[in-house]
């Protein structure tokens, strides 16, 4: 778990539609208080304490999405 901003790379980003999948599968995480997307560098930036990478990975996972 870390308490630092966790960056992620998720290439299939493509649209709004994308990000809201990925925001609406990781905000609800314990200890998440923001995620940020950029589509054009298709970063996934997670903000808060305690954020544990797998669990993120998993749900963006389950969104339909890859994390390189």
């Amino acid at each position: 778990m870390t308490t630092e901003p966790l960056t992620l790379t998720v290439p299939d980003m493509t649209c709004d539609h994308c990000v809201q999948a990925v925001t609406a599968g990781v905000s609800p995480l314990p200890g998440v208080e923001s995620v940020e997307i950029d589509l054009d560098t298709k970063l996934v930036v997670v903000r808060g304490g305690d954020i544990d990478r797998a669990a993120v990975v998993a749900a963006i996972d389950d969104a339909g999405f890859d994390v390189a």
